[in-house]
């Protein structure tokens, strides 16, 4: 770890701060049920699947072809509640919390290869085949290494804020995850609660408290972010070694290789998709097509629902 990437709390927030505010759709409140706790627009059946490493909660809704969207950290399916209906009025919108997030069933010790292989079995226990991935944050490198290693079931990827590969070096990891790498990471994360408290509201700035409350929920005791502080870790970067490595570096070349169509969606100013990493994309990558949907920095089904899923929406319809 460089010394750079010692970063405390006080940095962190400061690099938070200096950050352009996204544009935000606050969302009305929904009542609940002891039973069954509701979240502000997430009005969907609760599903589950069975399978040897747990219980996954999933939404599915719709019918045709299959779009399987996977979330990232610190969200859940609940992300993808606005963009449920405009594809599911085409195809079959599904949407899995991975374990340990949402309404799955939680586990200890899970790292990404473990999410991966979870994914695998949902796959398997669901019957899917000929699937469209959409892929949010962590959700992507599980989805990359998916459909390289399954192009029979994929047909195509959409993405937005998605790891297109490993990271150059250390460094070059935003500030707020190399403070996660760090020693400070396990006080960060998991006794301030900083990807909850600290890095939704400062990024989704017009976050309402509802929605606030329904991506808080899963993460409510400190064990359970033990999770969260294991994302970070995960990361892979060239150069350091780690099981990760190869992994990211294989659905890297993947896709520099297939020719699968793609969708990548991306906002101004981004975070992981940065404008540098669309021009990227756009010289590397064959049968893709781009869509801006305006102002936003990480969680663009937050900033921008009707845009990313109208953007979608339109691409499924144009791949039919």
């Amino acid at each position: 770890m460089t010394s750079s990437a010692r970063l405390n709390r006080r940095q962190v927030l400061q690099h938070l701060a200096a950050l352009p505010a996204a544009t935000s759709l606050a969302l009305s409140a929904c009542g609940g049920s002891d039973e069954e706790p509701a979240f502000d627009g997430y009005e969907y059946k609760a599903r589950y699947a069975e399978i040897p490493q747990g219980r996954m909660h999933y939404v599915d809704e719709g019918s045709g072809t299959p779009v399987v969207m996977l979330h990232g950290v610190p969200t859940w399916s609940y992300l993808w509640r606005n963009i449920f209906p405009q594809v599911a009025a085409t195809h079959r919108a599904i949407a899995p919390d991975m374990l340990n997030h949402g309404k799955s069933s939680k586990s200890t010790g899970l790292g990404f290869m473990d999410h991966y292989r979870s994914f695998g079995q949902f796959v398997a226990a669901m019957r899917l085949n000929r699937m469209v991935l959409a892929l949010h944050d962590w959700g992507s490198p599980i989805g990359f290494l998916y459909a390289a290693r399954h192009p029979d079931k994929v047909k195509g990827l959409n993405f937005l804020e998605a790891a297109l590969g490993p990271a150059p070096s250390e460094d070059a990891l935003p500030a707020p995850i190399q403070a996660m790498r760090s020693p400070a990471g396990f006080d960060l994360v998991v006794k301030q609660n900083f990807f909850i408290e600290t890095l939704l509201p400062q990024t989704i700035p017009n976050l309402s408290p509802a929605a606030f409350a329904a991506y808080k929920a899963p993460f409510a005791r400190e064990e359970d972010r033990l999770q969260l502080l294991q994302w970070p870790r995960e990361v892979a970067v060239v150069g350091d070694g780690t099981a990760n490595l190869p992994l990211f570096a294989e659905y890297a070349q993947f896709l520099a290789t297939t020719s699968l169509p793609k969708l990548l969606i991306h906002a101004t100013p981004g975070f992981v998709i940065t404008p540098e990493a669309v021009q990227f994309a756009r010289a590397s990558y064959q049968n893709l097509s781009t869509s801006s949907v305006g102002a936003g920095f990480h969680f663009l089904q937050e900033d921008q629902p009707t845009a990313v899923g109208l953007a979608m929406s339109q691409w499924l319809q144009a791949q039919a």
